[in-house]
């Protein structure tokens, strides 16, 4: 009675024993294999567990998810939501790039960390085929100003520059006029009040040789000004007397109705 007893008791331990698998902690005894663990599922599913990162195709992951294809396809992670079509991520083997895909390739990142949208082969750092909007800081209106020396109307923009290293291009499309005889006005674009200093001024000088040259004359201006502080630059613009010249009717717009435009932005 007692000996079936003992044996009863044995199997009920053993059996609660096996059904509960615990991950061993220290060094497997006799000959069983030490970590890592392996899961297999199906020949080339292979699935590696290696001090808490993960390996799908290889028993050696060097992150906390590597997954390696076999030589001749690509390595590929999908995502889906519900019926939808999916979305790829994979590293094409030929090429080397790295690419998104949904019914087509979207984005590709080669090996030289060129990016191209619509392009599997970008030339540039970034190459987009098809539309591309981009948002830049603007001002525009219907500003006239017939001040001959200071500060113009409207004409500003508050920039915030990014990146230490680059310089901010400025781009003012306006109507500039100078009237007298051997006269001329300067018309100036200034970074928080003052002139740029690399890689000098960005100024534009006109000249009248009489009276009768009333010219209100359209004319866009560009320039690029390196050296500015990271933060807010203010953006301003300014007219007088050109330097060596006695003082002079300058007129900044158009009363027809012309639209002044300044663009800003930053560059290398």
């Amino acid at each position: 009675m007692y000996k079936y007893l003992l044996l009863s008791l044995i199997l009920f331990v053993g059996t609660g024993v096996q059904a509960g698998w615990f991950e061993p902690t220290g060094v497997a005894p006799e000959n069983n294999v030490d970590l890592p663990i392996q899961w297999t599922k199906g020949a080339g599913d292979d699935m590696y567990r290696l001090t808490g990162k993960v390996g799908i195709g290889t028993g050696a992951p060097n992150a906390l998810l590597h997954i390696k294809s076999v030589t001749g396809a690509n390595a590929e992670i999908d995502i889906q939501s519900g019926s939808k079509a999916h979305w790829g991520i994979y590293q094409d083997e030929t090429t080397e790039q790295l690419r998104l895909w949904n019914g087509d390739n979207r984005l590709v990142v080669t090996k030289d960390g060129n990016v191209g949208i619509g392009t599997a082969n970008p030339g540039a750092k970034l190459e987009v085929v098809g539309d591309f909007i981009r948002t830049i800081p603007r001002w525009a209106g219907y500003s006239n100003d017939p001040k001959d020396d200071g500060i113009l109307i409207g004409r500003t923009i508050t920039f915030t520059k990014k990146v230490a290293n680059t310089g901010i291009r400025v781009m003012w499309s306006d109507n500039f006029r100078a009237l007298g005889t051997n006269v001329a006005c300067t018309w100036e674009i200034l970074f928080n009040g003052v002139s740029c200093s690399n890689p000098g001024a960005l100024r534009f000088d006109k000249f009248a040789g009489d009276t009768y040259s009333n010219r209100h004359d359209p004319t866009t201006v560009f320039g690029t000004c390196f050296g500015l502080p990271v933060g807010t630059v203010m953006i301003t613009t300014r007219v007088g007397t050109t330097p060596g010249y006695v003082s002079t009717d300058c007129y900044t717009g158009w009363t027809g109705g012309a639209l002044t435009t300044i663009e800003a932005e930053e560059v290398r």
